[in-house]
């Protein structure tokens, strides 16, 4: 497996060094290739430079710094530094700070996970969520740092296959707090992830369908989910054609 991983806090972002050490368990080190902005982007979404040269600088092995938006690194990896053996998996992240409701629509973070599902490519997006328990942590990222590999292997195990114009890419938020617990009860912190469809064709890719995914069912079923999925899209397809 090549994995390509980028983020929108920057080359040097801690963040980034933990999504490292999650994919060095994922697949060997020749197989992990860093891009990155060369400095801070959060809050571009799905930019991408139009009207300026965007320069790749290698800063050590496997890893370069880009003087663009998180979606150039994605451009810039799969269509110039890994071109002649692209990835086959996109990590984004991890992200200081969650990536849920209306931060979806602004976060780079996101926007490199939506870049690297329109070039079809498996891509994920991975935030941690601060509060009051981040404090008295070793490290704010410790619950990214126990669970985003179990996560990740979840997702790939239960990706979905998609055909036409539908893309997904995954986007997942840990809690704050190192007690979470993969179950649905009232007390305790659930993990879970958005799956995100999207389609050229409607609202030019803005994510209006999302489903969660809770990571304890074990008889989940793709193909019914994508068809819910398409159901949405095909009735709001309706509703456009009528106004």
């Amino acid at each position: 497996m090549r994995i390509l991983i980028t983020n929108d806090d920057g080359i040097n972002a801690p963040g980034l060094k933990v999504l490292r050490e999650i994919a060095q368990k994922l697949t060997d080190e020749d197989n992990i290739f860093t891009i990155a902005p060369s400095n801070e982007r959060s809050g571009v979404g799905h930019c991408i430079s139009y009207n300026a040269p965007v320069l790749i600088e290698k800063t050590a092995k496997n890893s370069y710094s880009v003087s663009g938006y998180p979606a150039d690194c994605v451009i810039s990896g799969i269509h110039h530094v890994m071109k002649n053996d692209p990835p086959s998996l996109i990590l984004s992240g991890v992200n200081k700070g969650n990536n849920s409701a209306e931060n979806v629509l602004y976060s780079g973070t996101i926007g490199a996970a939506i870049e690297g599902a329109l070039q079809g490519i498996t891509s994920i997006a991975l935030s941690q969520y601060l509060g009051p328990e981040s404090e008295k942590m070793s490290s704010p990222f410790n619950p990214s740092i126990n669970h985003g590999l179990s996560v990740i292997n979840k997702i790939l195990d239960k990706h979905i296959k998609t055909q036409g114009d539908y893309k997904v890419f995954y986007n997942v938020n840990f809690p704050p707090t190192e007690n979470i617990k993969i179950a649905t009860f009232e007390q305790s912190f659930e993990l879970q992830i958005v799956v995100s469809c999207m389609s050229c064709d409607v609202c030019s890719y803005i994510l209006k369908f999302s489903t969660r995914w809770d990571l304890s069912l074990d008889d989940f079923s793709v193909v019914r989910l994508l068809e819910e999925e398409q159901g949405e899209v095909k009735q709001y397809e309706e509703m456009r054609s009528m106004a």
